[in-house]
């Protein structure tokens, strides 16, 4: 990061120095929240997030493939704490790139697979809200939440059939799955 910063500051108006600060900031985020520094890691993350902000609003129509990537762990560190709204909030940055990138070109698998990580994280947040809701809020919680792993899966499945799909996703589309018959089977009771 040092190194980042260092060219970053010789040049604050290149944008490819500060993606690459950005992205080195989120994967240092990422690292420190694996080793259990949940502090640390939210403070990368939300640098991170901050300087993508600001280069989402220098190039307008354009954000960096990248960028997304910072809201998806630190969403992930949000579920795992239990706040809910922030994770929300950061999933819909999510989806919000993946549909600016996928109407620039809208088989971009990249993006078709960050947004089936983003639905599959709302999935999640709709599995925790059904475990703290009882009787008919319960039951439409763990619907949704169904409903958002299926269409997970389905871009997983799709890109499986045109030849797309990266083998290191399929442990996510079996965690997709899993979660899937955890749905199914909460409905059934």
């Amino acid at each position: 990061l040092k190194l980042f910063r260092a060219i970053v500051s010789a040049d604050p108006k290149d944008v490819q120095s500060r993606i690459n600060l950005a992205d080195g900031l989120y994967s240092a985020g990422r690292t420190a929240y694996l080793l259990h520094d949940p502090h640390r890691a939210l403070a990368l993350f939300d640098e991170s997030v901050e300087l993508f902000d600001a280069i989402i609003q220098q190039t307008p129509g354009n954000p960096p493939p990248t960028s997304r990537t910072a809201w998806q762990f630190r969403a992930d560190m949000f579920l795992d704490s239990g706040n809910l709204p922030a994770a929300m909030a950061d999933i819909r940055r999510e989806l919000a790139i993946d549909d600016q990138i996928l109407r620039a070109s809208n088989t971009d698998a990249s993006s078709q697979r960050s947004q089936a990580i983003a639905w599959a994280q709302t999935g999640r947040v709709h599995i925790m809200l059904a475990k703290r809701a009882s009787g008919t809020v319960s039951i439409a919680e763990w619907r949704e939440a169904l409903a958002w792993y299926e269409k997970a899966e389905a871009i997983y499945v799709d890109q499986q059939k045109q030849g797309r799909f990266i083998p290191q996703y399929q442990i996510v589309l079996e965690s997709v799955r899993k979660q899937i018959d955890i749905c199914r089977k909460a409905l059934a009771v």
